[in-house]
C-alpha cells in the first residue's frame, strides 16, 4: 500500500455480514486491510500525522499519544504532543 505524502492512514472495520457463510471472506478482507495499514506505517519513508484534538479522548489509556490544538484543549503546555502517563496525567513530549 503506497501512501501519498500528507495523507492520513487509518482503519475502520467494514460492515459485518449477516450471513454466517460470508464471515470467512469478511475476515480475510479485513485482515488484509489491517495488514496494509501496518505496512504503510512501517514503510521506511513513512511518517505519522496526528490531527489536532480539541478535546481529550473519552477513554485515555497509558501510553496514548495525542496532538492538542492548545486552545480548546490545553493539557498544560499549549499546542503540541502529549502522552498519557501511568499516573493518569497528560505529559508534554519535548
Amino acid at each position: 500500500m503506497k501512501v501519498p505524502k500528507g495523507s492520513i492512514v487509518g482503519y475502520s472495520a467494514g460492515p459485518v455480514p449477516t450471513n454466517p457463510a460470508d464471515i470467512p471472506r469478511y475476515l480475510d478482507e479485513e485482515l488484509n486491510r489491517i495488514a496494509g495499514v501496518f505496512a504503510a506505517l512501517l514503510a521506511p519513508a513513512a511518517s505519522l500525522r496526528l490531527a489536532p484534538m480539541a478535546a481529550p479522548p473519552s477513554e485515555p489509556s497509558q501510553g496514548m499519544i495525542v496532538y492538542t490544538d492548545g486552545t480548546t484543549w490545553n493539557p498544560g503546555s499549549g499546542e503540541g504532543y502529549y502522552y498519557f502517563n501511568n499516573n493518569g496525567v497528560w505529559t508534554p513530549l519535548g
